[in-house]
C-alpha cells in the first residue's frame, strides 16, 4: 500500500468517527427531550390523552344535504370506527357550504370542460357542559371533468363532493384531536 493509499483511508476513517461521534452526542443530547414527546393517536401513559377513546365519544349532530349525509356518516367512521357512543362527552356540530367554479371553457362548444367543488365547514365542539372546545372552519377542493353528457356531469360531481367530505372528515378529525391533546 503506497503513503497516499495509506494517508486516503486514515482521512475516511477520521470522517466516520466524526460522523459516528456526532450521531452519538445528537442522540445522547435528545435524551431530555424525549420525555416532551406525545404522540397525537397513541394512548397518555396516564390515560387522559387524545387517543381513540376520546375521539370515540364524540356525538356528530345530523348534517343537512347530501354532502351532510357524506360528511356524518365519513366523521362517525374516522372518530369512533363507525360506532356510535352511548353516553358522549362531546358534541360536534358543522355547517356546510359549497361553490362550484368552472376552471376551463371549450371555444369551439362554450361548455366546461372541468370544475371544481369548494366545500367549507364550520365545526364546534362542545362537552357535556356545553363549553365551546373547538371550533373553526375547513376547506376541501375536489376537481373533475365535465363532458357533454348530462348525467356524467352530475355523477361526476357527486363523486367530487363525496372526495371533499373524505377530506373535509380528516381535516376536523386532526384539529379535533390536538384540542384534546391540548385540554389535557
Amino acid at each position: 500500500m503506497s503513503s497516499a493509499d495509506f494517508s486516503a483511508a486514515t482521512s475516511r476513517l477520521r470522517g466516520t468517527i466524526r460522523i459516528v461521534r456526532s450521531a452519538t452526542m445528537a442522540v445522547i443530547l435528545s435524551f431530555p427531550l424525549m420525555g416532551c414527546f406525545q404522540p397525537l393517536y397513541a394512548p397518555n401513559v396516564l390515560g387522559d390523552g387524545a387517543g381513540s377513546s376520546q375521539l370515540a365519544n364524540i356525538a356528530v349532530a345530523d348534517i343537512p344535504d347530501r354532502l351532510g349525509h357524506f360528511l356524518h356518516a365519513e366523521l362517525q367512521f374516522q372518530l369512533g370506527g363507525g360506532s356510535i357512543p352511548t353516553a358522549p362527552l362531546y358534541q360536534l356540530e358543522i355547517r356546510t357550504r359549497q361553490q362550484t367554479q368552472v376552471a376551463i371553457v371549450d371555444r369551439n362548444t362554450d361548455r366546461a370542460d372541468s370544475a371544481s367543488q369548494t366545500v367549507y365547514a364550520d365545526y364546534i365542539m362542545r362537552d357535556r357542559n356545553g363549553k365551546i372546545v373547538t371550533n373553526g372552519t375547513v376547506t376541501a377542493i375536489a376537481s373533475y371533468d365535465r363532458s357533454s353528457q348530462q348525467f356524467a356531469n352530475l355523477r361526476a360531481s357527486r363523486n367530487a363532493e363525496e372526495r371533499a367530505a373524505k377530506l373535509l372528515a380528516e381535516q376536523i378529525r386532526i384539529r379535533i384531536s390536538a384540542a384534546l391533546v391540548q385540554k389535557t
